[in-house]
């Protein structure tokens, strides 16, 4: 019953660039827990489905059937 933790993002500075990204890793989460996921990562799939839009990723992830979570994520290099 816990949460994945994770707030998702889209950039508005650049309208070529439609990826959505993780916000924000909420402290004490299972998303903070794990480590591996970070604020800036890029969404690619989540469940094995390419991710689209914001509202798709939101729609995938609040499910309430949705016990497992794969998400496959790009980290741009700094």
């Amino acid at each position: 019953q816990d949460k994945l933790g994770l707030t998702v993002c889209y950039r508005t500075d650049e309208e070529e660039d439609l990826g959505i990204y993780v916000g924000e890793v909420n402290p004490n989460s299972i998303a903070a827990m794990d480590g591996r996921i970070r604020k800036g990562d890029r969404i690619l799939q989540i469940n094995g489905v390419d991710i689209q839009d914001r509202e798709e990723a939101v729609a995938i992830l609040t499910r309430e059937d949705s016990t497992n979570v794969s998400l496959l994520l790009a980290r741009p290099e700094i």
